[in-house]
């Protein structure tokens, strides 16, 4: 390896922020004085009576969006000028401007005095650059006359990005051709971010750097891609203002070696409501990857630079293994988000990047047994209270799980003989299972790291199990229950005086329904366990759209883990689950965002050409119709949900997949859409 990186590889993870404070930084008097420099210089070409006239100076690049890196680094100074009226007006004139513009920077330069050197080159088939030089640091800056897109608002409109797509389709010009005009755009994205997530990126920016001059090539990508890729990592696996810096950077590295699968994009300045946006960027989004799509302009795909990916992906790999002798933990990100991914990748997309590690998997179930073994042989030792079982529910046991998913475990003692009895005495039982969990934790040895929450409450009880080794982790809850059941043998129906008792309870009290669905954990558990594995694996696509970091919690998991096996209410309540009488229409949740991702998803479906499985709601005796299917695929079933919807809740709307036209159309229909989603699966089955 030569001396190629050796600051970055001798330096210990834990010493990676220290390195880009006193190594990757500019200098605060260096940035002082080409700060000052570049104030003059905006004021003087805005003053400038040579020129017509200028509405405002704006500033990229890097120096615009704070990522300067010391030593060598780039910026832009984007000059609006008032006779560009429209986009393509950009290409007209364009030299007279720049020489305009070079005079009066050649002017500024003489007779103004500067707290930093100034260059200034003139290409004759290129753009007008300045340099600025203070001590150690230096700074390019393109010079660039530009149309004033955004007007006097603040965010484009819909119609500023259909003038876009006129324009380019008018001018026959590269998609991003216009970006500049957006820069005060991405100025704003970034300004925002917590320092540390710009030392992140000044650490991607220098590894970038450094692959450059090991391979003695000169990268085409610009390093925009990488910031946006460091920030989609932060976003999505983080979010907190203080993190530790060598886990983002495994993760953004981690993202470079699945180039082929990147497909990163915001929706902060346009999205899918507009016809003309919307088809823009699901075309986009369905492109070869790797796809970055730049948050101020949906045409334009910073990642295009194809023939330089597979060398950084081979660097990352090498750098990843310097950097620990055994994989750190990193940040747990997708490479692309389920609504970007192509229909029929599906089934791979759940394989790859849901399901938990095996390894892991058997890890925790070794940890499990022991916890249960402990807590049953010493809690309330010294008592003639006794725990009868403890049984696993939860994702986990269930067999739904993603990474970084749930599990409860129910702790049955004599001490409860009722309903009632739960309630008074949950917290007397807490305190005795959190003591022994305790006792456990200094006692027992195991391959995963045992953390109980440090969280107070009387009713809560919760503790994670973490892998040593990868970013993936269960998070348990204890709870102490009434054991309705009894001794029920597997595959036997619980006696009906169970629920009357229940029932009787709820309609004398204030209880709130769900109170004591922990008694019949077991039942819930075997009864999505029983399901096929490609139900569960659409179980999991369901939980990952309701756990993404747009929508935060949902309270209607274990509501769609119910409704997934089947249709009927009085199937569902023979199961053990009782449901409160409510018509499907009044789950609708007034989301838009998660209404237009699984639009989106939908849509990819469509474009596709995924099949129309031939099921209906009901038959008219009010059962299913079945169709015996065994080749289903998620793709088809994704589509055939649509399907369902439509005539059911809604018999307005077209009885075909949605189109690009019609898409918007469905955005209010989020947790419907889901519940047919279950029924068709269990129909085509």
């Amino acid at each position: 390896m030569g001396n190629w990186g050796s600051h970055l590889y001798d330096r210990p993870p834990q010493k990676l922020g220290e390195f880009v404070q006193n190594n990757l930084r500019p200098s605060e008097d260096c940035q002082k004085q080409i700060d000052q420099t570049v104030d003059t210089i905006c004021k003087v070409l805005q003053d400038a009576e040579q020129l017509p006239l200028v509405i405002s100076v704006a500033r990229g690049g890097s120096y615009g969006r704070k990522t300067v890196l010391r030593g060598n680094s780039d910026g832009s100074l984007v000059i609006f000028i008032s006779d560009l009226e429209k986009f393509q007006d950009q290409s007209k004139n364009h030299s007279e401007l720049l020489s305009q513009i070079w005079a009066q920077l050649k002017c500024c330069q003489l007779t103004r005095k500067l707290e930093a050197k100034m260059e200034i080159q003139n290409f004759n088939s290129g753009p007008t650059t300045i340099q600025l030089f203070a001590k150690e640091q230096s700074i390019t800056f393109k010079i660039l006359p530009a149309f004033n897109a955004l007007g006097l608002s603040e965010k484009p409109s819909p119609w500023t990005y259909r003038d876009l797509k006129r324009s380019l389709d008018m001018m026959k010009a590269s998609p991003g051709e216009f970006s500049v005009c957006f820069t005060e755009l991405q100025e704003r994205f970034f300004n925002n971010l917590p320092r540390k997530l710009k030392d992140l990126i000044l650490l991607v920016k220098y590894w970038y750097q450094q692959c450059q001059e090991k391979l003695a090539v000169s990268f085409q990508l610009p390093v925009y891609a990488l910031e946006l890729l460091t920030v989609y990592a932060w976003e999505q696996g983080c979010g907190a203002e203080d993190f530790d810096i060598a886990e983002g950077l495994r993760t953004v590295l981690g993202l470079i070696r699945k180039p082929g699968e990147l497909c990163v994009y915001w929706t902060v300045n346009y999205n899918f409501e507009d016809e003309t946006v919307r088809n823009v960027l699901l075309g986009q989004l369905r492109a070869r990857r790797p796809v970055i799509l730049d948050p101020t302009d949906p045409t334009n795909n910073v990642s295009q630079d194809n023939s330089c990916w597979h060398l950084l992906k081979l660097e990352a790999e090498t750098w990843l293994s310097f950097l620990n002798e055994s994989p750190g933990p990193s940040w747990n990100v997708l490479p692309a988000s389920l609504y970007s991914t192509p229909s029929h990748h599906l089934d791979k997309f759940i394989k790859d990047f849901l399901q938990p590690d095996k390894t892991f998997l058997d890890q925790t179930k070794k940890a499990v047994d022991i916890i249960c073994k402990f807590l049953k042989e010493n809690c309330f030792r010294h008592s003639a209270t006794k725990v009868q079982k403890i049984v696993k529910g939860g994702s986990t046991a269930k067999g739904t799980a993603l990474k970084n998913s749930d599990a409860d475990l129910v702790v049955f003692t004599d001490l409860l003989k009722s309903y009632t009895s739960q309630k008074n005495e949950r917290c007397t039982i807490i305190k005795e299972i959190h003591k022994q969990l305790e006792a456990c934790q200094q006692a027992q040895d195991f391959e995963v790291t045992f953390e109980i929450s440090k969280w107070k409450a009387p009713r809560v009880l919760s503790f994670s199990l973490k892998s040593k080794v990868l970013n993936e982790c269960v998070h348990f809850d204890v709870l102490p229950a009434f054991n309705a059941l009894g001794d029920l043998k597997s595959g036997s129906a619980p006696s009906p005086k169970i629920y009357a008792e229940l029932i009787s309870l709820y309609k004398s009290s204030d209880i709130l329904g769900g109170e004591f669905s922990t008694c019949f954990t077991k039942l819930q558990r075997d009864f999505v366990r029983s399901q096929p594995t490609k139900l569960k694996d659409l179980i999991r696509l369901v939980d990952l759209h309701l756990r993404g970091p747009e929508s935060g919690s949902c309270p209607f998991r274990w509501q769609v883990h119910r409704q997934a096996a089947g249709t009927e209410r009085g199937k569902l309540a023979a199961q053990g689950v009782l449901l409160k009488a409510s018509p499907a229409s009044s789950l609708t949740c007034h989301c838009p965002e998660w209404s237009r991702a699984t639009c989106n998803f939908l849509q990819s479906s469509s474009k596709a050409g995924c099949r129309q499985l031939g099921v209906g709601p009901a038959s008219q005796e009010g059962r299913p119709h079945t169709l015996s299917q065994s080749s289903t695929s998620t793709q088809d079933t994704c589509c055939q949900v649509y399907l369902l919807f439509s005539q059911v809740l809604s018999p307005q709307v077209p009885q075909t997949v949605p189109g690009h036209s019609d898409l918007h159309s469905y955005t209010s229909f989020f947790l419907p859409f889901f519940f047919f989603f279950f029924v068709s699966f269990n129909q085509c089955f």
